[in-house]
């Protein structure tokens, strides 16, 4: 069982596992496959395939760098090792292929290739990925032109520590490309790539370095008299002046430090001030627990941002220790005042947490949303729509629905949609008019419900080319419900030409998202042959599957597999219990087929169904077991061939699996 563990955790099997699963059938496995030399490939021989398959990756990498970085060679020669490297997942191999086909080196440029090996160095988190990803961005080269997401992608390239990536990020800083500019953070980029010897940040940072040596205008002049005699509140106009670049050129550090002093004077909001500053890392250096300090002592003399943040950093454990208790203080004191935010959370709380009255949370809900803040009005719609807090009113969920959806919540459009095709029956129409609202703001289960609205013809004539579009919008950002209906269409020929392989590739993906109803899909298309080769066994497994699932139709259609006998033994009792299980489900064609098959009812129905799910986890166990020892054979298929694997992987799973449930 520690094997099954194990491959439901992680996927990349590792040398050991494989080796103890092979060592644990070792009696059970007498094995002998001709290699490509009419050789016997005895046990030990897969054990060693199996073993030789994980060693190779990082000898792979040194031999191409070896090549690649020697100008004396052809880089070309290269490419083949680290391709074949990258396979086995080095992530060094991965970063140079994404750069050689970038820009051609040692090969084509390929804008396919960059952007799969680009996508895997990110993914693994690679610094020089999010590096070549932005300078590609920026110059619209491979990459669609976006200088806002470059910026983003060579900050996080520079805040890991890449050097090549300061000068790039200090220049965006400085002359605002991607984001506004920000001097205090272009010099400080600039200053972390001098200090590692780039000459060119040393340069840029000479030009712009050094003190003030005038004021930028009569309003600093006039403040910095002021603050230098104490006055607390030019101290923080002053402050202020500094840190938005108005009535003086912008510097974090000159903020921070005349924030400070005014603080020291009892300035609430240049204690708040502060906590922004060390949140942000902006002219000190960026310290939760310093953030927390500040905002702290401005909440306790009664600054409502300072209440609402301390409510939220003592509720999810920022800068300070986790403490619901102490987060709901915070919350409950910007509330009382006013906040919005806080109204909204503390509404949230009340509803979660069965410590406190649900009603209440509804009443600060309803504050918070008279105020206008979205979230409150959409909550507010949700409660109202299952009678959360509150009594069931349709009518007042959908008032705080419109008004949600009217500021751009999509999801508000699509629940309002949902009341008017379930609860306001009679207005099908308007049920369409807010799931295109919905839908044409990208919301997935509104071009979903859109789809199925044009596929039934309900509030809208009949349209099958219109729902396929819809469903495939849905489909698009991974909606099960919608690959099913769009695998129904092209099954049926509806909307679109009758088309089988298509079909099973939409219900393929949809049951691995967990869509029953497209593994029963899948069983029917098994059991007649459609596109796939007829094959009972695999009909009968999607049938149980989904049937587990709690798929009524599922269960029918394995009821319909018994009493027909196909690929099973024909058994009328067991064919009748499930026909039962479906009509209790409330599958109603299934209540007359077990009404006349009744008679051959000797145990209990929900005896079999056990009996059924325990058959159904020893399949699924010995998958499991069977991928762990097929999968890491199937990568020496080069020289070996097909017949090794699956061979090999069905043994392992059939002795281990016979093995644990005898035991």
């Amino acid at each position: 069982m520690d094997i099954i563990n194990y491959k439901q955790k992680n996927m990349n099997i590792g040398i050991n596992t494989v080796a103890e699963v092979l060592e644990k059938t070792k009696e059970y496995i007498k094995w002998q496959c001709p290699s490509s030399d009419n050789e016997n490939i005895t046990y030990d021989d897969y054990k060693q395939l199996v073993c030789n398959i994980f060693a190779a990756s990082d000898k792979l990498y040194d031999l191409g760098a070896k090549i690649y970085y020697d100008n004396s060679k052809d880089d070309a020669l290269a490419i083949p090792l680290f391709e074949r490297a990258a396979k086995e997942g080095e992530l060094r191999a991965v970063v140079v292929l994404a750069e050689a086909y970038a820009y051609g080196f040692g090969v084509e440029k390929n804008a396919d290739k960059c952007v799969e090996y680009l996508q895997r160095g990110i993914d693994a988190d690679s610094p020089f990925c999010y590096y070549l990803a932005s300078k590609l961005m920026e110059k619209g080269e491979i990459l669609v032109k976006d200088l806002e997401k470059s910026f983003r992608f060579m900050k996080i390239a520079a805040d890991k520590n890449y050097m090549n990536a300061m000068l790039p990020l200090a220049n965006k800083y400085l002359d605002g490309i991607g984001t506004q500019k920000n001097l205090d953070e272009g010099k400080r980029y600039l200053k972390i790539g001098a200090e590692n010897g780039n000459e060119e940040a040393k340069k840029r940072l000479k030009e712009i370095e050094g003190p003030l040596n005038s004021y930028a205008n009569e309003a600093e002049r006039k403040y910095r008299k002021a603050a230098e005699t104490g006055d607390v509140d030019a101290q923080f106009k002053l402050g202020l002046a500094y840190y938005k670049g108005k009535d003086a050129q912008q510097n974090y550090v000159e903020a921070a430090k005349w924030w400070r002093k005014a603080a020291e004077q009892g300035s609430v909001s240049s204690l708040y001030n502060l906590g922004i500053m060390y949140e942000n890392g902006s002219g000190v250096p960026k310290s939760d627990a310093e953030a927390s300090k500040w905002y702290l002592k401005a909440a306790e003399n009664g600054d409502v941002k300072g209440q609402y943040k301390m409510g939220y950093r003592f509720a999810n454990g920022i800068g300070v220790a986790k403490n619901d208790n102490e987060s709901f203080k915070w919350y409950y004191r910007a509330a009382c005042q006013g906040n919005e935010r806080a109204q909204l959370r503390l509404g949230l709380i009340c509803l979660d947490d069965a410590q406190h009255n649900s009603a209440d949370g509804v009443q600060w809900l309803r504050k918070a949303a008279e105020q206008g803040n979205c979230e409150a009005q959409f909550q507010l719609g949700v409660c109202y729509t299952v009678g959360w807090g509150c009594k069931i009113n349709y009518m007042e969920a959908a008032h705080w629905y419109a008004l949600a959806g009217k500021q751009g919540k999509d999801e508000a459009y699509y629940q309002l949609g949902r009341l008017y095709e379930h609860q306001f029956k009679n207005y099908p129409s308007e049920a369409v008019y807010y799931y295109e609202l919905a839908a044409k703001k990208g919301n997935c289960n509104a071009q979903f419900c859109l789809g199925s609205c044009y596929d039934r013809g309900v509030g809208v004539k009949e349209n099958p080319s219109e729902a396929l579009h819809w469903y495939q919008l849905s489909a698009k950002q991974g909606n099960k419900n919608a690959k099913t209906n769009i695998g129904v269409m092209y099954f049926k020929g509806n909307g679109t030409p009758k088309d089988y392989k298509t079909a099973y590739t939409y219900f393929l993906s949809a049951s691995e998202l967990g869509c029953n109803t497209a593994t029963t899909n899948l069983g029917i298309m098994f059991i007649n042959g459609y596109y796939v080769k007829k094959d009972y066994h695999q009909a009968f497994r999607h049938f149980n599957s989904a049937a587990l699932a709690g798929n009524a139709f599922a269960y029918y259609m394995m009821a319909c597999v018994y009493e027909q006998g196909y690929g099973v033994r024909r058994d009328k009792e067991k064919a009748a219990q499930l026909y039962r299980i479906a009509a209790k489900m409330g599958y109603t064609p299934a209540e007359l087929k077990a009404s006349g098959l009744s008679r051959y009812i000797k145990n209990p129905w929900i005896e079999f169904a056990q009996e059924v799910q325990r058959e159904y986890i020893k399949e699924q166990i010995k998958d499991l077991l069977s991928d762990i020892v097929s999968d890491a054979v199937d990568k020496m298929l080069d020289e070996y061939g097909s017949y090794i694997a699956e061979p090999l992987g069905d043994a392992v799973a059939d002795c281990l699996v016979d093995t644990l449930f005898n035991d």
